[in-house]
């Protein structure tokens, strides 16, 4: 009667963290099982411990959703020499996985026609001095502790116009 309750278990491993390889998922169960000190011909690998198991693959699983960035003011704007971005951020993760957070942004400002980076930064602002009569178009990318990285968006976040 063992093999159903250990296809429940495992199944609720692959809920816990859908992305475990099934060689994972192996480990995990044997690792977890109480009295594991390998094989033996009385218990075979230990006594299932689901609990354990799914907390190990909770453990395990890692925040694959990107962070994302909303601006904060109005998208276009006439401004002075000297002004401020400011955004906000954030880091979504499925449910049962603890999101990683963002660690920084990067901001990227128009030249030509390509984007290029301007500065990378923890804060959610950043001043710029720009010339006058000049337009600047900027957009910001979060990046979280665990690596992932905001696409960039079609359009500008913001679209600044300095003042003669």
């Amino acid at each position: 009667m063992a093999a159903p309750q250990v296809a429940g278990a495992v199944a609720l491993v692959r809920a816990a963290n859908p992305k475990l390889r099934r060689s994972a998922v192996v480990r995990i169960m044997k690792e977890t099982a109480s009295r594991s000190g390998g094989w033996n011909t009385e218990l075979g690998w230990g006594i299932l411990n689901a609990e354990r198991a799914v907390r190990r693959a909770l453990e395990l699983a890692q925040d694959t959703v990107p962070p994302s960035t909303s601006r904060r003011g109005v998208r276009s704007r006439r401004v002075g020499r000297r002004f401020t971005l400011r955004w906000h951020g954030r880091d979504l993760a499925p449910p049962g996985i603890r999101p990683a957070g963002v660690e920084s942004y990067a901001v990227y400002v128009k030249r030509g026609r390509r984007y290029g980076l301007l500065a990378s930064t923890a804060a959610n602002r950043y001043r710029y001095r720009g010339r006058r009569g000049k337009r600047y178009s900027f957009h910001v990318r979060a990046r979280d502790r665990a690596g992932n990285v905001e696409a960039p968006p079609r359009n500008a976040d913001f679209v600044v116009r300095v003042r003669r």
